[in-house]
């Protein structure tokens, strides 16, 4: 009867649960290692940028939208205030 159950990993292993734990930390660990490369190439090309744009102006727009001290107000009423902690 024993030989009946086996479990569906490929390779037979014995632990299911921790080889699909370790095969997900695998995939986070790579996954976020490339992230970190693309955002600091970001960052890079970026920073490159500033001094650029600071030598060549944008064109004035031609249509300015209107001011946005009524749209900072509404926004910041929206939002919930936090608890103060009185101490």
């Amino acid at each position: 009867m024993d030989d009946a159950v086996k479990p569906m990993v490929p390779g037979g292993a014995t632990q299911p649960i921790l080889d699909r734990l370790e095969d997900q930390i695998g995939w986070y660990d790579r996954n976020s290692q490339k992230a970190q490369r693309a955002l600091k190439l970001a960052q890079v090309i970026i920073a490159g940028l500033i001094p650029l744009m600071s030598v060549f102006p944008l064109p004035e727009p031609a249509f300015k939208p209107p001011a946005a001290g009524p749209v900072s107000i509404a926004a910041a009423r929206s939002t919930p205030r936090l608890p103060v902690a009185i101490t």
